[in-house]
């Protein structure tokens, strides 16, 4: 009786594995947040290629990081060669 209850324990932890490096490969959205207060219709109606759009927020600010939908971390904007990156300041 006692190998028939350790069978099922060795598969639940072999499927447990499993599931888990099948999570590790599923896709999630990432997105960091600059917001813009009072950015109005107007405001976006003007936009033109080219233009700027100012932020009351100083260089280095912590913007909050996303992922599906859920804030999980603070960083800042910064630049690795060419591109835009988000450093991560803080794990929430």
């Amino acid at each position: 009786m006692e190998t028939l209850q350790a069978r099922p324990a060795l598969k639940a932890a072999e499927s447990s594995s499993e599931s888990w490096e099948f999570a590790r490969r599923l896709r999630c959205h990432l997105s960091a947040e600059l917001a813009i207060p009072h950015f109005t219709v107007k405001d976006l109606l003007n936009l033109n290629k080219g233009g700027i759009v100012e932020t009351r927020e100083p260089e280095g600010a912590r913007v909050p990081i996303w992922v599906n939908r859920q804030v999980i971390a603070r960083g800042e904007f910064d630049v690795v060669g060419t591109r835009l990156a988000v450093r991560i300041l803080e794990l929430l």
